[in-house]
């Protein structure tokens, strides 16, 4: 039985005791008072006395060893305790992780179904203005040289553009206007005059407009705030540096004239490498697109091919000869 057991001390309950303060010092005074010097002679005391310092020792190395025991004890439990909280720790990370990522992807799914119903209202909002251009489609004022007559597109260029680039044909009225003009009309035409014309030769990649828009914003400029550069008794050329437009006051069907209109006949750059050659845009759905006219040259008879004149060749050459003939009266 070690001294502690003798002292009234089990090891479980020594356990609690080494909680407790001042436990040494209760467990020495009652060691001390248990372990009294016994014997009648010298020898027989000090055998005793040594007998008493063995256990004393002895219950000092119990005491040693379950304060080890304790101390241990609470070290697992501290390290216990810290691993929990890890633990604890980062499972809370991994819950907020995927917390994030659930929004995330929740407010992704919202972006993507606002984005189609967007874009379906947009595609219904196009059919519905579609169909709304088409039900409010302007009524002609009647029919002329070149088409249909319409008076709705007074200073409305870019509405008139689409317009004709829409129907490719009709006469509106009043599209520009110039102080010392008045107005200008713009009409489809064709290849030799009016906005086909300047689509077909004037427009694309390398030639006198990139694009249907710069076209559209040229002429107007030029129109509105260039120079008159020249005029006679049938057409008047505006220029704004490089840039041309030129505007028929009037327009002559066999020789004589049927109507004194201004109508813009063409627009181009000097400078560009479409005035004069036979590069040719072909307009597919509003976009110019470079076309080059083939010829074989191995082809070619040396007789010459008789062209079909245009009413505005025709006209044209009729207006040289009655200027011609009136020069030479005079």
């Amino acid at each position: 039985m070690c001294i502690l057991q003798r002292l009234g001390y089990c090891p479980k309950s020594y356990v609690r005791v080494l909680t407790q303060s001042n436990t040494l010092t209760i467990a020495r005074e009652k060691a001390a008072k248990a372990l009294k010097e016994k014997g009648e002679t010298p020898e027989e005391l000090l055998r005793s006395i040594k007998e008493n310092e063995a256990a004393v020792a002895e219950a000092q190395r119990e005491v040693d060893a379950w304060k080890a025991i304790v101390v241990e004890k609470a070290r697992r439990e501290e390290a216990a305790k810290a691993e929990a909280e890890r633990i604890a720790t980062e499972k809370a990370e991994a819950e907020r992780k995927a917390a994030e990522e659930r929004e995330r992807a929740e407010k992704e799914e919202e972006a993507r179904v606002e984005a189609e119903r967007k874009a379906e209202e947009a595609e219904s909002d196009k059919e519905e203005a579609e169909k709304r251009m088409d039900d409010e489609e302007p009524k002609p004022l009647g029919s002329g040289v070149f088409g249909n007559i319409y008076n709705q597109f007074k200073g409305k260029v870019k509405e008139a553009f689409d317009f004709l680039m829409k129907h490719k044909g009709g006469d509106l009225l009043g599209v520009f206007h110039r102080k010392d003009v008045g107005d200008i009309d713009l009409v489809w035409g064709d290849e030799n005059g009016g906005l086909a014309h300047i689509l077909n030769k004037h427009v694309g990649e390398g030639k006198s407009f990139a694009n249907v828009d710069e076209a559209m914003s040229h002429i107007q400029n030029i129109i509105e705030t260039g120079k008159n550069d020249f005029e006679d008794g049938d057409k008047i050329v505006f220029r704004k540096g490089s840039e041309l437009v030129t505007v028929r006051k009037n327009f002559r069907e066999g020789g004589k004239k049927i109507a004194d209109k201004n109508w813009v006949l063409t627009a181009y750059d000097k400078e560009a490498a479409d005035n004069g050659n036979r590069v040719t845009t072909k307009v597919i759905e509003g976009k110019a697109t470079p076309h080059t006219a083939s010829i074989d040259k191995g082809s070619e008879k040396p007789e010459k091919k008789q062209e079909k004149q245009s009413v505005f060749d025709k006209a044209k050459e009729i207006a040289d000869k009655e200027e011609k003939k009136r020069k030479a009266e005079a």
